[in-house]
């Protein structure tokens, strides 16, 4: 009989050389893949939508960035028992050609409250890998709008084995969310990560004014976060000038898989040019292209 957990544990530790990615980030990507996977073929695959670091592994071919979590829109109720009993049953699908098994002693539901308006549910389980503990972190957020509708991806898999696909934010969505966050935290923003996210889908991707305009309008409405009529300081000049986040940005870089070339000035520059427009015109009938910017 095959064993399939040293077969997989070798296979990843082949990957992660070829690769030259950090072995334990891999084998954590690895295992939340397999745990989305679960879900995907579970009775519960509707109640949640795909949003965070992990889409940018569907849009890009390299490796986006290190991330050590996952992140979900979740529809239901958002009773910490009724997630438990959902991860639970999860956890138990057996699925032997992955070599994962799910410790449920370890399986916990906590709280997210970022802020008075949003809370959401964060899912810890620790999976085992032919003797190897991976801990798993799945954040789960409830009542945020997606402009456009979701629709299906299919995640690319690590390893030959059947792909998840699960239903997933749309572009628009993510660069709206990304937004209100630092038109929000202003000079306090911290969140690097969102800077590289937006800057790469700006470099990467076509975007109808219109609909962008609305994406982040209705995500402003729902987290109910005032509109600004100019440049908010988490896009302004000053921000990408500061030497604290210019720190900030530097430290973030070294752990990037691929450090960019741009200075945080010159990204912030782009972002203006790419955000301020469907912020603050509303009604943007123009179209966004890599290239030639707003035409």
């Amino acid at each position: 009989m095959k064993n399939y957990p040293a077969s997989v544990r070798a296979k990843l530790l082949d990957l992660s050389k070829e690769k030259k990615v950090d072995h334990t980030g891999l084998l954590i990507r690895y295992a939340t893949d397999r745990l989305l996977y679960r879900i995907s073929k579970s009775e519960f695959h509707s109640k949640f939508v795909l949003k965070g670091s992990l889409l940018f592994s569907v849009w890009n071919d390299e490796l986006h960035r290190p991330t050590k979590d996952a992140d979900l829109l979740g529809f239901g109720s958002n009773d910490a028992q009724d997630i438990f009993d959902v991860f639970k049953d999860v956890c138990e699908m057996e699925m032997p050609e992955d070599g994962l098994n799910f410790d449920l002693s370890t399986l916990k539901i906590e709280e997210i409250r970022e802020d008075e308006e949003y809370d959401g549910k964060r899912v810890k389980v620790v999976s085992i890998l032919d003797g190897a503990k991976i801990p798993i972190q799945i954040d789960i957020g409830y009542g945020d709008v997606v402009t456009p509708e979701a629709s299906e991806v299919q995640l690319p898999t690590l390893i030959d084995l059947p792909p998840t696909k699960l239903q997933a934010y749309p572009k628009e969505t993510v660069v709206a969310e990304k937004t209100e966050a630092l038109v929000k935290l202003g000079i306090a923003n911290s969140r690097m990560k969102d800077f590289y996210d937006l800057r790469w889908l700006a470099d990467h991707y076509e975007f109808d004014g219109q609909l962008l305009s609305k994406a982040i309008a209705s995500t402003f409405e729902r987290r109910k976060t005032t509109l600004p009529e100019d440049t908010p300081v988490g896009l302004s000049e000053e921000f990408f000038k500061d030497k604290g986040k210019q720190t900030q940005w530097s430290a973030f870089s070294k752990k990037l898989f691929s450090t960019p070339s741009e200075s945080f000035e010159e990204i912030g520059l782009r972002l203006r040019m790419f955000i301020l427009p469907p912020l603050l015109k509303r009604e943007l009938k123009q179209k966004w292209n890599p290239k030639t910017e707003w035409m």
